[in-house]
């Protein structure tokens, strides 16, 4: 005995091939063409290098020694507003692979006598806001500097220092250090 099957089925069925096969004929016809954007006045970093160096750093190196200088290169096209360079970050850390405090060394305008080395209180990202100040004015006795510890809406300390320019007693170097290191809110290291 045969089976029939009925006409409709065996139709819709020859007519799905039919395009199945077009599409796939299309498909020879048509060439992909690689995925192009427009990227001019965008930057984008193309590489970071030491002066000197024939290579540039390359993504997980490490270095052993602090570079004095680096080159950051961007792409021909891009349109680089010098205002907004403060927001280029350089960050170091110990071998512990943990980032260090923010420091910044002064020799407090002695012309290389004396050289103060101020560090941040808090480690990481937030000590870098950091800001030191320095005023001056007469205290009018033997006291001496006078510290003050502000924090902005953004977390960034501001420490400021009024050295005492009294004749019988101004501000030693090691005045500065002392007053920063017994300030409770203030005491990171100076």
């Amino acid at each position: 005995m045969a089976i029939r099957r009925k006409r409709k089925n065996i139709l819709k069925t020859s007519q799905a091939a039919a395009r199945r096969q077009k599409i796939e004929r299309r498909k020879l016809l048509l060439e992909n063409l690689e995925d192009r954007r427009l990227l001019a006045g965008i930057p984008q970093l193309s590489g970071i290098q030491i002066p000197g160096d024939l290579d540039p750093l390359q993504h997980g190196d490490t270095l052993d020694v602090a570079p004095r200088e680096l080159v950051f290169g961007f792409n021909q096209l891009a349109d680089i507003d010098p205002d907004t360079l403060g927001a280029i970050q350089v960050l170091k850390s110990g071998g512990d692979g943990t980032f260090q405090l923010a420091t910044i060394e002064s020799d407090l305008s002695t012309s290389g006598d004396v050289q103060v080395l101020f560090t941040a209180a808090r480690p990481g990202e937030p000590g870098n806001g950091t800001t030191v100040v320095f005023t001056k004015s007469d205290h009018g006795n033997a006291s001496g500097p006078f510290v003050e510890v502000e924090l902005d809406e953004e977390g960034n300390g501001t420490v400021t220092l009024d050295l005492n320019t009294h004749p019988s007693n101004s501000t030693t170097a090691q005045g500065i250090v002392n007053a920063i290191n017994s300030h409770v809110p203030g005491s990171g290291q100076a």
